[in-house]
């Protein structure tokens, strides 16, 4: 069983943990930039405080990770801060081979994945300078068998979400409004994203609103019916945790409270032409340009309140490797997060400029409206239940977990 006398008495533990400063990087090309950052031998931040859990939506079919959400609990704040990383964004990645060694790869984030996922949690911490304790992954075609294990998750169907679903799926009654997913429409919710004009901002709200809807729906659960729910769960998720782990997250979650915590939502790259710009990689491959060294030091302060990078203003920058870039010196004047409550938030009003779609072979990337790739999967899955059959009867997230 769970002592949960020695789990209290662990609780919260003093970190005056010091974190070595690290400025500016001198490139003088965007992959030689990516590659001094990733490996300027920085301290990684971190709190004994904080938990970051990196969820990964993969699929398996291209073996990319294309949904990235970094879940920091923050026992002594409470709070649960959520961050979408962008999957596009052109990164390093220090790949390994089957031998043990290394080969150094310049590709969009979500290939990282191609070397498993400590792979691609390294690769985040690399470019972002912070500590992620550990992965849990899910494969696109086992996400809804987890769903439905759980009995459905309820969010909020915007109108138009719902009838751009019913006029490209097999799905022609899509709820819309508060409504109970079963696991392949949520699949589908999770996946669309040309519905709206910021493409994968807007897709990854929804996934994160999915994560909010699980967390909400364990309020209520006993710590037994959440254990209970895990154990229908893991047989369709792989994760660095051993299942001891799990248990013990649980019960501490359930002990603390951990579901009441506030949760606050990012999105990295955040700020268009100031964190990131998108252009073309090469003929084929669209990609965001990112800031990292901002970006970095704006996540270390959002999870930690301080930060051990420090920036001058006539720094190099990834984004001057682009062409055809406007000037932004302005502000922003915001950090891009939102809270529970409805509100304009920058990200999901974004619109892509309008700029020369022209390409340049010797040139470094520019500026241009992505399109889709040859290789993009389709948004929703080919299997899907017909319209006309019967939907179950679908509890509360845990109601069918009774206690043990």
């Amino acid at each position: 069983g769970i002592d949960y006398n020695k789990i209290d008495k662990n609780y919260l533990v003093d970190d005056n943990t010091q974190f070595k400063v690290m400025g500016d990087i001198d490139a003088d090309s965007l992959n030689a930039f990516l590659y001094k950052w990733a490996n300027n031998g920085g301290d990684k931040m971190s709190n004994k405080n904080v938990i970051n859990v990196l969820l990964c939506g993969v699929d398996s079919e291209y073996n990319l990770c294309d949904s990235q959400i970094l879940v920091s609990i923050d026992k002594k704040n409470e709070k649960i801060t959520m961050v979408s990383f962008l999957r596009d964004s052109w990164t390093y990645i220090k790949m390994p081979n089957e031998d043990g060694t290394y080969y150094d790869e310049y590709e969009k984030i979500n290939a990282a994945y191609h070397g498993g996922p400590k792979t691609l949690l390294q690769t985040i911490e690399n470019n972002y300078k912070i500590k992620i304790d550990q992965y849990i992954c899910v494969d696109f075609n086992s996400f809804p068998k987890v769903i439905d294990a759980i009995g459905g998750v309820t969010v909020d169907v915007q109108d138009y979400e719902a009838d751009y679903i019913r006029r490209t799926s097999k799905q022609k009654n899509f709820p819309y409004g508060k409504a109970k997913l079963n696991g392949t429409q949520a699949l589908i919710y999770s996946r669309i994203r040309h519905c709206d004009d910021d493409s994968d901002l807007s897709r990854t709200r929804r996934q994160r609103s999915v994560i909010k809807s699980l967390i909400a729906s364990a309020k209520t659960a006993s710590n037994g019916q959440l254990v209970n729910a895990f154990k229908q769960v893991s047989p369709y998720l792989r994760t660095g945790y051993t299942q001891s782990e799990v248990l013990s997250l649980i019960a501490t979650a359930y002990s603390h409270n951990w579901m009441d915590f506030e949760i606050k939502e990012y999105i990295m790259p955040n700020e268009d032409y100031v964190e990131r710009i998108g252009g073309y990689m090469n003929p084929s491959t669209w990609a965001w340009t990112v800031d990292y060294p901002l970006c970095a030091q704006r996540l270390q302060n959002i999870l930690y309140g301080k930060t051990n990078i420090v920036l001058e203003d006539d720094r190099v920058s990834p984004l001057d490797f682009v062409t055809n870039k406007r000037n932004t010196t302005a502000d922003s004047g915001s950090d891009g997060s939102s809270d529970n409550s409805s509100g304009d938030n920058s990200d999901y009003n974004y619109t892509e400029p309008k700029t020369d779609n022209s390409y340049e072979p010797d040139t470094e990337p520019v500026t241009q409206e992505p399109e889709p790739e040859p290789d993009t999967q389709p948004d929703e899955p080919d299997t899907e239940p017909t319209p006309d059959e019967p939907e179950p009867d679908r509890e509360n997230l845990f109601d069918r977990f009774l206690d043990e």
